[in-house]
């Protein structure tokens, strides 16, 4: 069992809509443990745009991704979910038959990848891929499990060291929604991608936004 503690100043406030930089933003839901309001979830009243205007600070997740990758290395945990691993080899899979019919190219980079099951799936349609994920005990597991190429970095510190190799194409499948900078995020993909190439973003929709503390 991992005991993950936060404090108030682990957790940062965004006062502006980080698509358009509305200061109109309305609170939809707060989630506070110990007396501390880890997240909360607001919509832009200008765009639309759905977020966590309080949330965990990123060197906060850094810290405890690793924390945990301890524990379960020690404990010998099994975190993997075979039912969604075998629904997300479905999903990338389905993606990329779809992204063969419209790119000739096949270098391809997964940004969030975890646990390595999309990179799988990719690589058996023929594409040479590359993964992004900063959680080590979710990059351990696609590479042990899969023999896949995933690199543990976070997108800015990957495009700040990697080298001038560009992709065909990069994919983002149900991770934008969980940076903190999604807009910057997007720049920094773009650097990654040749002039003619793509990317291919998922995100989920907010039919239930509110029902529960994952929002």
């Amino acid at each position: 069992m991992i005991n993950f503690r936060i404090e108030q100043t682990d957790v940062e406030v965004i006062d502006l809509c980080p698509v358009c930089d509305c200061v109109d933003i309305k609170n939809l839901s707060t989630a506070i443990v110990n007396k501390v309001e880890y997240l909360q979830t607001s919509i832009c009243s200008q765009c639309g745009f759905v977020f966590r205007n309080r949330r965990p600070s990123l060197n906060w997740f850094i810290k405890n991704w690793s924390r945990r990758d301890e524990t379960q290395k020690t404990e010998r945990i099994d975190f993997v979910n075979e039912d969604i691993e075998i629904d997300r080899m479905n999903r990338y899979k389905k993606t990329g038959q779809f992204l063969k019919k419209i790119i000739k190219g096949r270098k391809l980079i997964d940004i969030g990848s975890g646990t390595g099951t999309g990179l799988k799936a990719y690589q058996d349609e023929g594409f040479e891929v590359v993964g992004l994920e900063p959680d080590p005990s979710r990059a351990r597991v696609g590479v042990k499990k899969y023999g896949v190429n995933i690199v543990e970095s976070t997108v800015g510190e990957y495009c700040h060291n990697s080298s001038k190799d560009k992709y065909d194409i990069a994919t983002c499948l149900h991770s934008l929604e969980h940076f903190h900078s999604p807009l910057s995020i997007i720049k920094s993909i773009a650097k990654l991608v040749k002039s003619d190439g793509y990317i291919y973003i998922e995100v989920p929709d907010f039919v239930n936004f509110v029902s529960d503390w994952n929002d």
